[in-house]
């Protein structure tokens, strides 16, 4: 099932949103060792995750956190402008129908290979936000 949440502070206490972000924890702090902010000591959530940005989350049949995305409008601040600009020489595209994507998460429990793979060609459960997702991961 692929659930599309806007607004995660209204959703911060669902156990898919609550699961996403532990994974974003194990996988880019515990694994990956990037220097970023551990909530609680167990969820990675950063200046990003505001009311602004957009998770595609794709939840297994217990409707737990199988993989997901964060999506930015570029509108307002987000990553690539603040903090990677360097890697647009001709500026950084910004617009209301341009989106940045980041925090893609394929949690490890999943493997290598097999069921990352299945998540990855998981058909789409909705329309657009189906779409995305498959492109994107």
């Amino acid at each position: 099932m692929i659930e599309v949440i806007h607004d995660c502070a209204e959703h911060a206490r669902q156990p898919l949103v609550r699961g996403m972000f532990a994974d974003r924890k194990r996988l880019f702090i515990d694994l990956y060792g990037w220097d970023l902010p551990a909530s609680e000591g167990r969820y990675e959530v950063d200046q990003y995750d505001t009311a602004d940005t957009l998770y595609i989350i794709v939840a297994n049949e217990a409707g737990e956190h199988d993989a997901s995305i964060r999506l930015m409008p570029t509108t307002v601040p987000h990553m690539l402008a603040d903090i990677f600009p360097h890697l647009c020489p001709t500026g950084v595209p910004v617009g209301p129908d341009i989106w940045e994507s980041s925090r893609l998460c394929l949690p490890q429990r999943h493997g290598a290979e097999g069921r990352r793979v299945a998540i990855r060609r998981k058909p789409p459960c909705g329309g657009g936000e189906g779409a995305v997702l498959r492109v994107l991961v």
